[in-house]
C-alpha cells in the first residue's frame, strides 16, 4: 500500500535521491495535481544540523517564485520534514549533456540564459544556491530550464563535495568556486563562477578540472586554469571563450559582479561570435605580462639582425646583390611610355583606371612611390591612369525602340539602364520617356532610364459584383481575375466582391490579373490568456502564434518587464503553437488551447 503523507500526498514512486533527502513522484489527492516531494531521509530526523538545513531550503524555495525556479507548493512534517514542488517531467541538464556528448553553442547560451534569469531573480531577493551544477538543472519536455534546490548545502561522500573552513563538506566539487574549495564565505559571484563551469561543460561535454579525488579537484579550482574550450572544440566562437575566461576567474572581483551582466555578454555573442566586448582585467593583465615578454624577445633579436647586416654591409655583400634605385616621374605621361620608363630602371608598373575631368583618357594621374623616392630593384611603381571624363552628352533615344535605344547608350558608353514598361496607347516596345533628357550631361557609371510603352487597360470597379459577373465586366478588356479570397464587410451581401487588388479607373498592362476578396461569414474570434515573467528589465517581447491550420504571424510586440499577462485571439478553434521570444531569443515554446 502507498505511502500518504499527512492524508494528503500519495508517494508512487523515487525519482531521485540526494546525500539527505529522498524525492517522490506523488499525487495531490486534493487537487488531482501530480507533484514531487522531498522527504528528509529518517536516519536524519534527529539531527539538528539536518533538519536546520532542510529548514532552510524550504525557507529559502519559498522566497524565490520565477518560471525558470522549481516551484514550492508545501511544507509539513509526517514522521519525517517533507517539502512539496512542482513535478517537472523531462530530465536534468547531467543528463541531457550525457546523452548528446555537448550542446550547440546557440542552444547552450539560450539556455544558461534562463539559468542566469533563475539566479538572478534569487540574487535580487538575497538568496545565493550555493551548489549550482547540470545535476540541479530539470530540462522539461518542452526545452524549459527549471533551477531546483536554491539555498540548500547537501552532503554526500568526499568524492563529491567539497570542505568547508569547519570540516563540513558543501556544493559538487566540480563545480564550486576557488572561495568555496578554500572554505570562505560564498556570494552571488560564486554562484556564477559556478553558471561558468555548468556552460563550459554543456560546450565541451567535459568539466573543466576533473581528478579521482576531491581535494584534487579543489586545489584546481583554486591555483589551475582550465584549459580554453576552443582548444578542446576550435570551432566555437571566440566570444563564449572570452565569456568563460571571465566567469572563471580565480578572483571574485575579476568576474561578473551580477547575472545580469553575464547575460548581456551572451546575449552580444549571438550576433558578434567574434568577441572583443567582454572587459576581463585579469586576462588583460596576463596579455600585457605577454606582449612585454614578446617586446623583449623582438628586441633581442633586432640587435643580432642588426648585427647581421652590419657585418654584409661591411664585407660587401649587400653592394652584390642588391641595388637601390630612384623612382621617375611619369605624373602626366602617356601609359605606355611611363612603363617603358619604368622597366629601364628595372621597376614594374601596376595599373589601375579612373575616370577623369583633368587628364586626358590614356594619361598617369598618380603613381605611388612618389617620384625621386628610392625603390629596390625589381620593385613595383602602381599607377593610377585616366579613363578620361565619366561625362558625355545624353543622346536622344526618344521613339525608338527598346533594342535601339539600347544600343545607342552603349555607343555612347552609358551602360547602367534601367527600363520601366508604362501603360500607353502607343506602339509596344517605343520608348516613351528617358532620364536624363536628351543633351543633358550623363555619367558613365550613374543610372539612366527608359519608359517603354506597353499596351493598357482600364481596370473596372468590380466591388459589389458576383464572381460571375465579375468575369462578365473583364471580357473584351485583355484583364483577368486572379487569386480569390474570403473576406468579411458587414455592409455588403455574401459572394459579392468587397476588395480588388487594382483600384479602378487606373491604366494597367494588358494581360493583368485582379485579385479579389469576396464577402463570406463573419469570422469568429477565439482566445487564450497567456501569463508569463520577463525574466530583466525593459526587454523586448514578441509573440508569434501558429493557428491549427499552420497560419503564422506575430500578435504581440512590446517593451515589457515583469509580470505579463495579455489575451490572443485567433479566427481558429484548438491548440496553437505559441512561441516567446525576448530580446530575440526563443524563451518559450508551448501550446495553448484557444476557446
Amino acid at each position: 500500500m502507498r505511502r500518504v503523507l499527512s492524508g494528503r500526498y500519495e508517494l508512487i514512486e523515487i525519482v531521485g535521491t540526494g546525500g539527505m533527502a529522498v524525492v517522490y513522484r506523488a499525487l495531490d489527492q486534493k487537487t488531482g495535481q501530480e507533484v514531487a516531494v522531498k522527504l528528509l531521509r529518517p536516519e536524519f530526523e534527529r539531527d539538528e544540523e539536518f533538519v536546520r538545513r532542510f529548514s532552510h531550503e524550504a525557507k529559502a524555495a519559498a522566497q524565490v517564485a520565477h518560471e525558470n525556479i522549481v516551484n514550492m507548493l508545501d511544507v509539513g512534517f509526517d514522521e519525517v520534514p517533507y517539502i512539496v514542488m512542482e513535478f517537472v517531467r523531462g530530465q536534468t541538464l547531467k543528463d541531457l549533456i550525457r546523452s548528446v556528448g555537448s550542446i550547440p553553442p546557440r542552444q547552450a547560451v539560450t539556455m544558461v540564459l534562463r539559468i542566469l534569469a533563475a539566479v538572478d531573480h534569487a540574487h535580487r531577493n538575497n538568496i545565493v544556491h550555493r551548489d549550482i551544477k547540470p545535476q540541479n538543472i530539470l530540462v522539461d519536455e518542452s526545452g524549459m530550464i527549471k533551477v531546483a534546490d536554491f539555498g540548500i548545502a547537501r552532503v554526500t561522500n568526499s568524492s563529491t563535495m567539497t570542505a568547508t573552513g569547519d570540516g563540513s563538506f558543501f556544493g559538487s566539487v566540480h563545480y564550486i568556486s576557488p572561495e568555496q574549495a578554500r572554505g570562505e564565505k560564498a556570494d552571488e559571484k560564486s554562484d556564477l563562477y559556478s553558471v561558468g563551469v555548468v556552460l563550459y561543460e554543456m560546450l565541451t561535454g567535459q568539466v573543466p578540472f576533473d581528478s579521482e579525488s576531491a581535494v584534487s579537484i579543489a586545489i584546481k579550482h583554486i591555483g589551475e586554469t582550465p584549459r580554453s574550450i576552443r582548444e578542446l572544440k576550435p570551432e566555437l566562437p571566440r566570444a563564449l571563450e572570452q565569456i568563460l575566461q571571465k566567469a572563471l576567474s580565480k578572483a571574485p572581483e575579476d568576474r561578473y559582479q551580477s547575472a545580469s551582466e553575464m547575460a548581456a555578454d551572451l546575449k552580444r555573442s549571438l550576433t558578434n561570435p567574434r568577441g572583443g566586448f567582454v572587459r576581463n582585467s585579469a586576462a588583460d593583465a596576463q596579455r600585457r605580462k605577454t606582449r612585454l615578454r614578446n617586446a623583449c624577445a623582438v628586441l633581442a633579436l633586432a640587435a643580432v639582425l642588426g648585427a647581421m647586416v652590419l657585418i654584409i654591409v661591411r664585407t660587401g655583400i649587400f653592394d652584390r646583390y642588391f641595388y637601390g634605385v630612384t623612382v621617375p616621374s611619369v605624373v602626366n605621361v602617356a601609359e605606355e611610355d611611363a612603363l617603358r620608363l619604368l622597366d629601364a630602371v628595372h621597376l614594374t608598373g601596376e595599373v589601375s583606371r579612373t575616370y577623369s575631368d583633368e587628364f586626358a583618357e590614356g594619361v598617369v594621374i598618380s603613381q605611388d612611390p612618389d617620384a625621386e623616392a628610392e625603390a629596390m630593384r625589381g620593385g613595383t611603381v602602381r599607377l593610377v591612369v585616366s579613363q578620361g571624363s565619366q561625362w558625355v552628352a545624353m543622346p536622344s533615344v526618344t521613339g525608338k525602340t527598346e533594342a535601339e535605344a539600347l544600343a545607342t547608350l552603349a555607343a555612347a558608353e552609358l551602360t547602367h539602364v534601367t527600363v520601366e514598361q508604362a501603360p500607353s496607347d502607343y506602339e509596344p516596345g517605343l520608348v516613351l520617356e528617358q532620364e536624363p533628357e536628351a543633351g543633358e550631361w550623363a555619367s558613365k557609371v550613374g543610372e539612366c532610364v527608359i519608359r517603354v510603352s506597353a499596351k493598357s487597360s482600364v481596370v473596372p470597379d468590380l466591388r459589389g459584383y458576383t464572381i460571375e459577373a465579375a468575369q462578365a465586366a473583364l471580357e473584351g478588356t485583355m484583364l483577368s481575375i486572379g487569386n480569390i479570397s474570403d473576406g468579411y464587410d458587414a455592409s455588403r451581401p455574401d459572394g459579392v466582391v468587397i476588395e480588388q487588388s487594382l483600384a479602378p479607373q487606373t491604366a494597367v498592362f494588358e494581360e493583368t490579373a485582379i485579385d479579389l476578396v469576396i464577402n463570406g461569414e463573419r469570422p469568429e474570434q477565439y482566445s487564450a490568456l497567456i501569463s508569463f515573467s520577463v525574466p530583466l528589465a525593459d526587454m523586448e517581447v514578441s509573440i508569434v502564434v501558429t493557428t491549427p491550420s499552420g497560419e503564422e504571424s506575430e500578435k504581440f510586440n512590446q517593451i515589457c518587464s515583469g509580470q505579463v499577462q495579455i489575451s490572443l485571439s485567433s479566427a481558429e478553434t484548438g491548440e496553437h503553437r505559441v512561441r516567446i521570444y525576448m530580446d530575440g531569443t526563443l524563451m518559450r515554446d508551448d501550446f495553448y488551447d484557444f476557446q
